[in-house]
C-alpha cells in the first residue's frame, strides 16, 4: 500500500500537480480534484485494479490446480539437479527398507535421522530392538557406488561424523507411511 501511495505522489509531482487544491472552480472537479490529479489518481486506481485482477486470477489457478502441477512443472525448470535429488532420495528410502527388512523387529526401528552429504553417502542413525528387548541405537552409511549399507564405526566416521548435508528424515518417513 505504501508503494501504491508513493507512486501516485510520484506521477501527481511528474505531471505538474500540485498537492493544493484549485481555487477557481472550473478547474476543480466535485470531489475538490483538478482534472489532472482526477486523471493520474484514475490512472493508479486502474493499475491496483489491475493488480488485484492479477491476484485473484493467481489464487484461481492454484485451486484449480490442487496437485501442484503447473508448481511442479515449474520447479523442473527452475531446479536443474531435481532429477538427481530424487534419485538420492529414492536410494535413502530404500537404504531405510533394507535397515527395517534386516532387523530383528522391524516395527521397533525408528530413524532419528537420514542425511545426505555433499559427497552423496547417505548415513542413518537410528534404533531398534536388540534380542534381550532392550533399544539399541545404531548407524549405517550407504556409499554412492556400494551396493549394500555398511554399518562399521570407521565407515561413519569417515563419511558421516560431523558432516552436513541434506536431511531427509521427514520425506523417506513419509515415503515409508505411504508404501506400508
Amino acid at each position: 500500500m505504501r508503494s501504491f501511495m508513493i507512486g501516485i505522489v510520484l506521477a501527481m509531482l511528474l505531471s505538474g500537480c500540485s498537492g493544493s487544491r484549485s481555487s477557481t472552480p472550473e478547474q476543480a472537479s466535485p470531489n475538490g480534484l483538478t482534472r489532472e490529479q482526477q486523471k493520474v489518481w484514475e490512472q493508479a486506481a486502474e493499475k491496483q485494479r489491475a493488480a488485484q485482477e492479477a491476484a485473484v486470477a493467481k489464487q484461481k489457478a492454484t485451486e484449480d490446480d490442487p496437485w501442484g502441477d503447473k508448481a511442479r512443472a515449474r520447479d523442473r525448470t527452475n531446479n536443474p539437479n531435481k532429477e538427481r535429488d530424487n534419485e538420492r532420495n529414492v536410494t535413502a528410502a530404500l537404504g531405510v527398507a533394507s535397515i527395517r527388512a534386516a532387523a530383528r523387529n522391524p516395527d521397533s526401528v525408528t530413524f532419528e535421522s537420514v542425511l545426505i552429504t555433499k559427497d552423496a553417502s547417505t548415513c542413518y542413525t537410528y534404533r531398534a530392538q536388540n534380542g534381550f528387548g532392550g533399544m539399541n541405537r545404531e548407524h549405517a552409511v550407504l556409499l554412492p557406488k556400494a551396493k549394500y549399507l555398511r554399518t562399521s564405526a570407521a565407515v561413519w566416521n569417515a563419511h558421516c561424523a560431523h558432516k552436513q548435508g541434506a536431511d531427509v528424515t521427514f520425506l523417506v518417513a513419509t515415503l515409508e507411511r505411504h508404501v506400508r
